[in-house]
């Protein structure tokens, strides 16, 4: 980062050499020339440096301390929910350093930190309009394993929590994050703790980047979060509209957690989860609704748990963008959505690494390949139509559904690789496979500073940005006929199968999927 004077320079390095535990009033390493970011972002900025000592800043609002809230070892059922899984020792909690901000404003975040960054603006935020404070991620790298690595604890609510709407207005949340550059944050989260003497909640953090209220998301950077538990969780709504957020977590990739009220709105950006790594999990689970306007979504579920790239009570909207959603099972799609969408059961497991393409006639609108094995899909493109027969490939292997029982049956590829044929593009172009670069889909996050202490950062595997037509070469030539009549070993009595998904106004789901059986 450039300095605007030598004087700056020294000034900063003196600091970083005198801080210890906590630090104020810092002199801020501020950018010569705005960004993108940055010109979207009304009034006064602060500069806030994570350093290994807590934070080099510029305002008195912003201190460090060893004081991260956790759930400690050593108690009984007294104490709160937690298991022995969930605890960690006073020694553990002491190595992190937390960041507390506690006046409105924007805050330019870069730097390293084994620790958390934690807003809070008092017992009376909530209420206050002028409670509102913006995370400017730009470069940054926080890392908690015994807590939420960021942390919205009260600031302003700018929605009603007692009632339920589709649209709710986050233009004016008290928690905002613009994404810039490219940011990585790994976490850990808090199991309930009891007040004490009774067995209500005094603490709870499912999630390795959590808020309190109400929670916005925008910018044109990168957003990489790797939990031990769930990755990103509001208490009531949260809102995407730009960015790149990649999540690899053990539980839900997001949630949104108020029963009955909340809702998770995508209006624009790319968001990749890898969600229940553990033993169960959905990618994005909303207590409330799921709104998707437009942006990228790939979101997949654990594929053994009842579990769904999708899963929402009160309702799934698909109303534009690019959505695949995988898992054990989804939650049924509203026929209110207003883009096409398919619903697919699959007979059986779909393979990681199998090759999905959906064809139109002989032109292939959509394909993607599977990062993890899954049984049910829902796809929503821009591209799709209602009351077109549409043909599904899974490594060439043309699928028909329809039928109860009908077996998975061997499966001959239609002559891999031919023109036609339904394989998807190289995009290698017969050169070796380069590793994707700068966070981008495929990619694993860069670790955070390794000091031997950190939450590990391994196996993550990103999902693909899934095709769109524009990336592709429509096949030409022949392509291999949808199989007619009946169908071999099929079960006597069974309804009729078809090789062709058609959407219709009133039907978009599709059950019992498998490969032709050929023979």
């Amino acid at each position: 980062m450039k300095f605007r004077t030598m004087l700056t320079m020294l000034l900063a390095a003196a600091m970083l050499f005198a801080l210890a535990a906590c630090a104020k009033n810092g002199t801020p390493a501020a950018s010569d020339a705005p960004t993108a970011a940055t010109e979207a972002v009304e009034g006064d900025i602060v500069e806030l440096t994570l350093t290994e000592g807590g934070v080099v800043c510029e305002s008195d609002a912003v201190y460090a301390a060893n004081d991260v809230i956790y759930y400690e070892a050593g108690h009984d059922e007294t104490y709160g929910a937690g298991t022995a899984a969930d605890a960690h020792t006073a020694e553990e909690a002491a190595e992190h350093t937390v960041v507390h901000i506690t006046a409105p404003g924007t805050y330019h975040v870069t730097g390293k930190l084994k620790g958390q960054l934690f807003v809070d603006l008092g017992e009376d935020a909530k209420k206050d309009e002028n409670a509102r404070v913006t995370l400017l991620l730009d470069g940054a790298e926080i890392n908690c394993t015994v807590a939420p690595a960021v942390l919205f604890y009260r600031v302003y609510e700018c929605a009603d929590k007692e009632t339920f709407t589709l649209t709710p207005d986050l233009s004016n949340a008290g928690a905002v994050v613009v994404l810039q550059g490219e940011n990585n944050v790994a976490g850990s989260h808090v199991a309930k703790i009891y007040k004490e003497g009774t067995t209500d909640k005094l603490y709870k953090f499912d999630g390795a980047f959590y808020s309190k209220t109400s929670l916005r998301i925008e910018g044109d950077g990168v957003l990489n979060v790797t939990a031990d538990n769930e990755g990103l969780d509001t208490e009531l709504h949260l809102q995407i509209d730009g960015g790149e957020i990649n999540i690899y977590s053990q539980d839900d990739g997001v949630n949104t957690n108020e029963d009955g009220v909340s809702v998770t709105t995508i209006n624009g950006g790319r968001i990749n989860i890898s969600g229940g790594n553990g033993s169960e999990g959905d990618g994005i689970d909303s207590n409330g609704a799921i709104v998707v306007n437009g942006g990228s979504l790939y979101a997949s579920a654990n594929p053994q748990t009842g579990d769904g790239g999708i899963d929402a009570d009160l309702g799934i909207y698909l109303n534009g963008g690019t959505v695949i959603a995988t898992g054990s099972r989804n939650d049924e799609i509203s026929s209110e959505s207003k883009q096409v969408l398919m619903d697919l059961t699959f007979a059986g497991t779909v393979k990681k690494g199998a090759a999905l393409a959906l064809f139109d006639g002989d032109v292939q609108v959509f394909g993607f390949t599977a990062t993890r094995e899954f049984s049910a899909l829902v796809i929503s493109v821009p591209a799709l139509r209602r009351d077109v027969p549409y043909t599904l490939t899974v490594d060439d292997a043309i699928q028909q559904h329809g039928g109860k029982g009908a077996p998975l049956g061997p499966v001959q590829p239609a002559n891999p690789g031919a023109p036609g044929s339904g394989t998807l593009p190289d995009p290698t172009d017969g050169q070796p496979p380069q590793a994707p670069q700068n966070g981008g889909p495929g990619s694993q996050p860069p670790a955070p500073p390794s000091d031997g202490n950190e939450l590990p950062i391994v196996g993550v595997e990103l999902p693909p940005e899934p095709f769109t037509p524009s990336d592709l070469t429509p096949p030409s030539g022949d392509r291999p006929e949808p199989p007619s009549g009946d169908v071999p070993g099929m079960p006597a009595g069974t309804e009729e199968v078809s090789a062709t998904f058609t959407v219709t106004a009133d039907n978009h789901t599709f059950r019992n999927v498998t490969a032709a059986n050929d023979g």
